[in-house]
């Protein structure tokens, strides 16, 4: 049971994922991409915009702005996505205020998961040919449950209750 548990995580961390590695990101999803971010628990659905570009430095950074639209107005992020490490496809979103979030490219799916203020993020952008599909899961840092690691051959395991979750399926704009 902990050599499988040990093989399967060591398969995940060193990057040799069964998915092939989809250079395409950014180049391929350059453009403006829109649709409905969805919270659950909400009864409002909020308009939203994810523009990649333009090309600020050749193949290294790009422009990265999401942009989100409700009743209350306009909520417009103008980050920048830099390219950080080619063979790993590792890229990193500078907020333009110090904060710098690291995304990694896994098969057709870019990830990236931080905590701020107590409450953890992964955060996942699909890329799929006609559309991206965006998807937020949090969960409270404080959620930890422990349970294994009573016993030599049971790994001490830790379990996060998800607290939110968000999705939006966005298509390309003209």
């Amino acid at each position: 049971m902990l050599k499988r548990f040990i093989i399967l995580c060591a398969v995940f961390l060193s990057g040799d994922s069964v998915f092939a590695q989809d250079a395409s990101y950014p180049g391929a999803y350059l453009g403006s991409w829109k649709g409905k971010l969805q919270i659950a628990g909400s009864k409002a659905d909020i308009d939203m915009e994810l523009v990649l570009g333009p090309e600020l430095h050749k193949d290294s950074v790009w422009g990265y702005t999401l942009v989100y639209r409700s009743e209350r107005g306009e909520d417009k992020r103008p980050y920048e996505l830099r390219r950080t490490q080619r063979d790993l496809q590792l890229f990193t979103v500078d907020e333009k205020n110090s904060i710098l979030l690291t995304e990694r490219q896994i098969g057709n799916t870019v990830f990236s998961i931080f905590t701020v203020e107590g409450s953890a993020l992964l955060i996942s952008l699909e890329l799929q040919p006609e559309q991206i599909i965006f998807e937020v899961v949090s969960w409270q840092e404080s959620s930890r449950e422990e349970s294994g690691g009573k016993q030599e051959d049971v790994p001490l395991v830790y379990s996060y209750l998800p607290g939110g979750y968000q999705k939006a399926v966005l298509r390309r704009t003209p």
